[in-house]
């Protein structure tokens, strides 16, 4: 069967998940233990640019979409 992709009304393109690179839950498991390792190690460093509460939620959304932050944001209560 050919198909030829000009002529279809409905295309897409895909990127890869997590699902495409992990086998099993296991390995999983084993993976995310590697990385909670390196970090509790001080191997690999995470840079937490802010932190925010609930009630400022538009700023750290206006922080994320301006792409004026480096590093990971976090909610806190």
């Amino acid at each position: 069967m050919h198909v030829e992709w000009g002529s279809c009304r409905a295309r897409r393109r895909t990127r890869p998940t997590l699902a495409h690179y992990i086998a099993d839950p296991a390995e999983l498991a084993w993976r995310a233990g590697e990385v909670f390792a390196a970090l509790a190690s001080g191997e690999v460093q995470m840079e937490i640019a802010g932190r925010y509460s609930l009630d400022q939620a538009g700023s750290a959304y206006s922080a994320l979409e301006g792409r004026t932050t480096m590093g990971k944001l976090i909610f806190v209560p």
